[in-house]
């Protein structure tokens, strides 16, 4: 009897360790912007007004599906990046992590994306910064 209390604590303690360690992030992510998405093909920038610098970039999409066509990423130094993210998102989904070259200041975030046909109100697009 006393072995099996200590098997089910043992276990307890393993499935909440691991879920608790899943369910948290490993980086400190920032909401660097959003924009809504058009029903038709749209450009928007996002101008990071920010001093921190990030290491890593997430999207997320809410209200609505997406069809991203294509991010890019303004550095403080005038440096542009294509960041490859030719995707529809579902609502409430989200991007990899993407890893930025270096650690960097963010100037402005180049989004080409549309609200996808199949939904009836226009996704929201977030971009999420991590150090």
């Amino acid at each position: 009897m006393k072995s099996l209390r200590i098997l089910a604590v043992a276990l307890l303690f393993i499935f909440t360790n691991c879920v608790s360690t899943n369910s948290q992030s490993r980086y400190d992510w920032k909401l660097l912007g959003e924009k809504k998405a058009d029903f038709v093909p749209d450009r928007d920038v996002i101008i990071v007004n920010s001093n921190p610098t990030y290491n890593r970039i997430k999207v997320r999409v809410f209200d609505g599906k997406v069809l991203m066509k294509d991010m890019k990423v303004e550095f403080g130094n005038g440096e542009v990046i294509d960041v490859p993210l030719k995707y529809v998102f579902d609502e409430g989904g989200y991007s990899r992590d993407i890893v930025l070259p270096g650690t960097r200041h963010i100037a402005k975030i180049f989004l080409r994306y549309k609200t996808a046909k199949t939904s009836f109100e226009k996704g929201v697009v977030q971009v999420w910064g991590s150090r």
